[in-house]
């Protein structure tokens, strides 16, 4: 007798649970691809994410400046010659952000912290505390010598611990001979002051409401400017918008993660809204006909 064998049992995907299941064997759970509800904006990550980043590349005219990124735009702020802003305007990101690292801080900027109280480095007050310091250093006569109540090892190092806010940091700081100081030197990190902006011949503040409006002004250029971004920031409706690589802090920046999710989350509320009314293809009609000079 010829024995033929059971025909093997199907298995059925059960779209409701999402497991596989048959006759015979235990319910085994599918590996599904997780689909994230977060879009991490970042220069060299996919569409949406690259194109709303600020390293994309761009084209539109602002203030009768040629801007190809907003990352030129913003690095141009820390330049007080409107020409050079010109030109780095006119680079991409990436050629934009290479740019930046030749804009040095200026060390008058330089916060320095002492009893309580933080001033910079360019100050009439560190002018006056560091002279006072000096003199008494000289009538000490050596290294080590107590100056407005403490102890300190050599000038250097009182003015070391100056740029350090932690004060049990500084107290290990003050005391080390110079030669110490020299070793720790890399170590210290100094924080700055908020640091002044300029556009176009004009100082701008960087925590007043005018920068906040000069931001909103650029940004609403791109937007009405730049088809792909606009299509970027449709692209993610219904997503979170995040920028994991951003700063929180002013002192460090010209512009905040806060401050660039805050202008993104408006414009695409604006896009959305634009799309439904057909006011945007309304505009960029009447641009066609009747183009404006910036």
């Amino acid at each position: 007798m010829i024995h033929i064998p059971n025909k093997p049992t199907a298995k059925i995907i059960n779209i409701n649970t999402y497991k596989v299941t048959s006759n015979n064997t235990p319910c085994v759970k599918m590996q599904l691809p997780k689909v994230s509800n977060i879009v991490n904006i970042k220069a060299r990550g996919k569409f949406p994410a690259n194109v709303l980043s600020n390293f994309a590349p761009t084209d539109f005219t602002f203030d009768g400046v040629k801007i190809k990124s907003i990352e030129g735009f913003l690095q141009s702020l820390k330049i007080k010659d409107p020409e050079k802003q010109k030109y780095v305007c006119s680079l991409d990101g990436f050629e934009a952000k290479k740019f930046s690292k030749s804009i040095k801080r200026n060390d008058k900027d330089i916060l320095m912290f002492w009893k309580g109280k933080s001033f910079t480095q360019g100050s009439e007050e560190f002018k006056q505390l560091k002279k006072s310091l000096i003199e008494t250093a000289k009538k000490s006569g050596g290294e080590h010598f107590e100056f407005q109540g403490v102890e300190v090892g050599s000038i250097g190092a009182f003015l070391m611990s100056l740029k350090v806010k932690n004060p049990v940091l500084q107290d290990k700081i003050r005391i080390l001979s110079g030669h110490n100081v020299e070793h720790i030197a890399h170590c210290v990190d100094p924080e700055y002051a908020i640091r002044d902006l300029y556009w176009n011949g004009k100082t701008i503040k960087r925590d007043s409401v005018e920068y906040k409006k000069l931001l909103d002004e650029v940004y609403n250029k791109r937007f009405e400017n730049d088809f792909m971004f606009r299509e970027a920031l449709r692209a993610t409706e219904g997503k979170t918008l995040e920028h994991t690589r951003g700063k929180s802090d002013i002192t460090q920046t010209v512009l905040t993660r806060e401050e660039f999710l805050e202008q993104l989350n408006k414009l695409r509320s604006r896009a959305q809204a634009e799309h439904k009314t057909g006011d945007f293809f309304k505009r960029i009609m009447s641009n066609i006909t009747n183009p404006k000079k910036d």
